[in-house]
């Protein structure tokens, strides 16, 4: 009776502790299209952006409408908790806003065929609690192509 108790605490405290992992680690390859959203957090500025995105094990190849500006990019990615970085391998003129390129961290969020990746933007002032800086989101909502 005792070594059965003894068992059932064992198992119970070892199956308590198993916790099925939330984080993100592969996005399936395959073609994805959908829009590059780029908005303000004060909701006065906002763009769509039609894209498609190709992923084949561990590498991009990224396209936008041909009157954005970039039209497109290439190079690799990886997944690591939760977060996807692309290394863009293209070189760039600086006549637009580097952000609309797909580069960096991204958060990560894929299921039922559906993709989003939002940009991770770290601020470079230490604005004080009087001052007010715009802060520009750039977010992929994507679908799996069949």
């Amino acid at each position: 009776m005792k070594t059965t108790i003894l068992t059932l605490l064992i198992a119970i405290t070892l199956f308590s502790g198993c916790e099925k992992s939330s984080t993100i680690t592969i996005i399936e390859d395959g073609s994805y299209s959908g829009t590059l959203t780029i908005k303000n957090d004060i909701n006065t500025y906002s763009e769509t952006i039609p894209v498609t995105l190709s992923l084949e094990q561990g590498k991009f190849l990224i396209s936008l409408s041909s009157n954005a500006k970039p039209t497109g990019g290439n190079g690799t990615f990886a997944i690591k908790d939760g977060v996807a970085t692309f290394d863009d391998r293209n070189v760039w003129t600086a006549d637009f806003d580097w952000s609309r390129i797909l580069n960096g961290d991204y958060d990560l969020e894929f299921g039922t065929g559906k993709l989003v990746l939002t940009k991770r933007l770290t601020p470079t002032h230490d604005a004080g609690p009087a001052t007010h800086y715009t802060q520009i989101s750039y977010q992929y909502v994507l679908t799996r192509d069949k």
